[in-house]
């Protein structure tokens, strides 16, 4: 795999993205002064990420301060896999080593995430130190293009330059590289560094080529719901909680904020408290639940029981068939918490919000 994956690398297109340095980090041979590999493996074990605590779960910035805590730590273990992998670059488990720097990373200094990928990428087929051909472990590789990929997305997202974009999936799917699960990651960067909803729905497509029927179908349903941005939006339903049905309709010239979120997921308990408090500041706030539960771990009525325990009191949606069912299907959702905003004129403005709903709340209010 390793010949076929370096024949890919030297036939694959060149992206247009920004020149690699000369200096690359390359990982032939060790120095004098390399430390062995069973003393950083220690330090990185050393450095652990601090345990969640669950009964703060839904104290309101809790989640965010134990995320925040534990990027302090891969802070910390970042230089100590890039010391493994110049040092010592057969080392088992590198791969996954350095996609955990290179997630860390991402978010903090895209430019710097797409030149050690793209050097790692250029030392597949390259001369070692007695003319021998030197290919990086075959792990090492595919993490590298899946992360120039993201890397890529996440440079020339804002910039709206989907052609940018475009070269850069295309050398992977060229390759032939990336589980479906790469793939599915890949696509949620687009949602998250793409603003131009416009250029989703052909990066889904070219996404999802090789990929699982799945993650195909994951694609496909994205799109749709990419097209829909500032579409009229229009939606009923029978309400969880009490009886009768809910129509949206009916709240005209309100700021609509639909929560797709899953009983027992710590990441959508810990949504609620900053949810009370949106209700709270804004009162004409419109505020719906769209449970991702399945019905076979949860039925409707103990959902309905959860929902009276966590005091939520606003409308609730239960579709039933967990991430198979028809709503969220229809607009791509296949993770929760995920969120959507619609405008007082009844437009959906913002889809898989995150961090920033209550900005996006407060600039759609009057």
């Amino acid at each position: 795999m390793n010949t076929v994956l370096s024949i890919a690398l030297a036939l694959a297109p060149p992206l247009a993205l920004a020149p690699i340095p000369a200096s690359a980090p390359a990982p032939l041979g060790t120095l004098a002064e390399d430390r062995p590999a069973d003393v950083i493996r220690a330090e990185l074990e050393a450095l652990t990420l601090p345990e969640y605590d669950e009964e703060r779960m839904m104290v309101e910035g809790y989640g965010d301060s134990w995320r925040a805590a534990c990027e302090s730590v891969r802070a910390q273990r970042a230089p100590l896999i890039q010391e493994l992998w110049k040092a010592h670059p057969e080392e088992d488990g590198l791969g996954e080593l350095l996609a955990e720097r290179w997630e860390h990373l991402l978010r903090l200094d895209d430019e710097l995430v797409y030149r050690e990928t793209e050097d790692i990428l250029n030392l597949g087929g390259s001369e070692g130190e007695e003319g021998a051909s030197y290919a990086p472990p075959e792990s090492v590789l595919e993490w590298a293009v899946h992360y120039s990929t993201a890397a890529a997305i996440s440079i020339h997202g804002p910039e709206r330059d989907g052609k940018a974009i475009k070269a850069a999936i295309d050398r992977l799917i060229f390759m032939g590289v990336g589980s479906s699960d790469m793939r599915s990651d890949l696509m949620h960067c687009l949602l998250e560094f793409v603003p131009d909803y416009s250029l989703h729905g052909p990066l889904y497509k070219r996404l999802s080529q090789g990929a699982s029927k799945e993650v195909a179908a994951q694609g496909d349903r994205m799109a749709t719901a990419a097209n829909s941005v500032d579409a009229q939006f229009g939606w009923s339903f029978d309400n969880a909680l009490k009886k009768g049905r809910y129509n949206f309709a009916k709240q005209k010239g309100k700021v609509l904020v639909v929560e797709f979120w899953k009983v027992g997921q710590r990441e959508s308990l810990e949504r609620i408290p900053m949810l009370k408090r949106l209700r709270e500041t804004y009162p004409e706030l419109e505020l719906v639940g769209v449970s991702m539960n399945d019905r076979s771990e949860l039925k409707r009525s103990e959902f309905r029981e959860v929902c009276a325990e966590l005091g939520i009191d606003w409308a609730q949606y239960f579709q039933g068939d967990g991430i198979e069912s028809f709503y969220s299907n229809g607009w791509g959702v296949f993770r929760s918490p995920r969120t959507f905003v619609v405008g007082t004129d009844g437009r959906v403005r913002k889809l898989w919000v995150g961090s920033d709903l209550e900005e996006i709340v407060k600039g759609l209010h009057p």
